[in-house]
């Protein structure tokens, strides 16, 4: 019996052209021929076949294993998400690191014979990084995991190596946050150069100034200002960090003027 023969099976179910007959024991459901004999009566004959015959299964017909290959038809963005099909039909997604986005995957399943079905879906991958999701994969000397702590003894405590992509298990070979004065015709001004971590939440830089280290500081860029504010001289993008270079609202004099940045994490 093949796909194509089946609905000439069906019809063996269906009383009004085969009817049903009980002769009892296991004849008791028998599909029949009905036959007019004379004056009107009819009696039930035996569904007889002229021939029988194996033939080859036709592609696409249905076969005997119900075993099933799955294989991955396409892949929209591999640079967001790798596909795979694992041993026992498993699809498996693996999310590049620290990349976000979204991708369309389309996968097919084929049977014993060659029929084939297909279903497509889009995944979308989004990265929300914490100072409390870090730490618990970092590795601290003493434990000292606390946003306020600084084991390795540098000059950054723990959230600001989070903030500025430092190692909290050793000290910073170089410093991430560089000040220095702008070049070219006065007026000149201090500019701030710092990076600022992808993929965050909750996490806020500013930038702020301050004539004699005393006294309030003044805000003059903050995260929530964005990349085109018009004291960010520039903005270089780069895998885990955007690169920032921000300037002084005041211009340099005679008297002395500093900068700094402040991160927190809400």
């Amino acid at each position: 019996m093949t796909r194509s023969t089946l609905a000439n099976a069906q019809i063996f179910g269906d009383p009004s052209t085969f009817p049903i007959f009980n002769y009892g024991g296991v004849y008791n459901e028998l599909p029949l021929l009905y036959t007019h004999v004379p004056p009107n009566r009819l009696i039930g004959e035996f569904i007889l076949f002229p021939s029988v015959a194996l033939v080859p299964i036709p592609v696409g017909e249905a076969g005997e294993s119900a075993t099933l290959s799955y294989t991955i038809v396409s892949n929209s963005n591999p640079a967001v998400v790798t596909t795979s099909i694992q041993p026992g039909g498993i699809l498996n997604l693996s999310p590049v690191a620290r990349q976000t986005g979204s991708t369309s995957v389309k996968v097919r399943a084929t049977d014993s014979v060659g029929n084939t079905v297909e279903n497509s879906f889009t995944l979308a991958v989004t990265l929300n990084d914490t100072f409390t999701t870090w730490a618990s994969r970092s590795s601290f000397p003493n434990g000292q995991n606390g946003a306020s702590q600084n084991p390795d003894s540098d000059v950054w405590n723990n959230l600001q190596e989070y903030a500025f992509l430092g190692d909290p298990a050793a000290g910073s070979p170089a410093a991430q946050t560089v000040f220095q004065g702008s070049t070219g015709t006065a007026p000149k001004y201090l500019t701030l150069t710092l990076p600022v971590r992808k993929f965050t939440q909750g996490l806020t830089y500013a930038v702020e100034a301050n004539d004699g280290l005393t006294g309030p500081w003044t805000e003059i860029w903050k995260s929530a200002n964005g990349f085109s504010h018009p004291q960010v001289v520039s903005a270089v993008d780069q895998a885990d960090r955007t690169v920032l270079t921000i300037k002084d609202t005041s211009a340099i004099g005679t008297g002395k003027r500093f900068l700094r940045t402040r991160v927190v994490q809400e």
